[in-house]
């Protein structure tokens, strides 16, 4: 009876894994902090939200990805900057994650930074299966202090012509 009690509480363990290494449980190291602020961090959007983030800074959303997240809040996801071929394969794992139908939509990589303390004090990261260090903000609106568009990162869509207009029209009205 023992064996298949522990069984049981195995496989339920088994398949929690994948719900509890998404959310994003832990506060930042002083590491990350220090890394954040000399580096800064990617966040992937669509070309016809660019307008509203210069003006408004990034909104945050309530996840519906499983409903621990959901009880977190509002939230911004980002992960940190290291490299431009770091932030392609971001993105082609956020593709795998997300599914392309969401993500392909995700044309456009903002680099941000000059980040506060405080808001620093409200960032948290997870760590676990995903194992690619995804940083959420947890509030209704992120304002960075610098916020700059990574020109080589637009990614190839179906419609990236359209895409790239888009992307430009969007960024001459921010300016």
């Amino acid at each position: 009876m023992l064996k298949f009690v522990a069984t049981i509480i195995t496989i339920i363990l088994i398949l929690l894994l994948p719900i509890i290494s998404h959310i994003p449980f832990f506060g930042l190291s002083t590491k990350d902090k220090e890394h954040i602020k000399e580096n800064g961090l990617i966040h992937f959007t669509t070309a016809d939200r660019l307008q509203s983030i210069f003006s408004n800074g990034l909104i945050g959303e309530v996840s519906n990805d499983n409903i621990f997240e959901e009880r977190m809040g509002k939230m911004v996801w980002m992960y940190e900057y290291k490299t431009p071929d770091d932030v392609v394969k971001k993105h082609e794992r956020l593709m795998e994650y997300e599914g392309s139908n969401l993500s392909s939509n995700y044309t456009v990589c903002l680099k941000l930074s000059g980040f506060s303390d405080d808001t620093l004090k409200q960032m948290r990261t997870r760590h676990g299966i995903f194992s690619d260090h995804a940083i959420v903000y947890k509030g209704s609106r992120l304002a960075a202090g610098h916020i700059e568009i990574v020109p080589e990162q637009i990614y190839n869509t179906n419609d990236s012509a359209n895409n790239l207009r888009r992307l430009e029209m969007a960024c001459n009205e921010a300016q």
